[in-house]
């Protein structure tokens, strides 16, 4: 169940890079945030469900992993201000958006799951 766990928390935390990576390519603008529209919250719940659905045993490591690994690539691409600390508040935040997609999706998974004949419980 630790694998799990690790598994999940990397899963979100790449997802959570990804979408500050694909924001000036889909929105122009370099901080998702920034871009108006759907594209951060779309964003959010995508990588949430995903993560959701592949580890949907444990899904507590999204938000963590969804917020640090925005921070990341943030600290690792962008210029960081005088206010990093409200972003980084602000990211977690956010990042219950993807949780609230985690828990759906691994609940949805569950109950195909549990739904299909040829499983057993999972």
């Amino acid at each position: 169940m630790k694998h799990e766990s690790a598994v999940s928390f990397a899963i979100a935390f790449v997802a959570g890079a990804v979408i500050w990576l694909l924001s000036p390519l889909v929105t122009g603008h370099a901080e998702p945030w920034d871009a108006g529209g759907a594209y951060y919250f779309a964003a959010l719940l995508v990588a949430g469900a995903v993560t959701g659905w592949l580890c949907p045993r444990r899904i507590a490591p999204v938000l963590p992993g969804i917020a640090l690994g925005q921070f990341a690539y943030m600290l690792l691409v962008l210029p960081i201000g005088s206010l990093w600390a409200v972003g980084f508040a602000a990211l977690f935040v956010y990042g219950l958006v993807a949780l609230g997609a985690a828990f759906a999706s691994a609940r949805l998974r569950r109950l195909r799951r549990s739904a299909d004949p040829t499983h057993g419980p999972s």
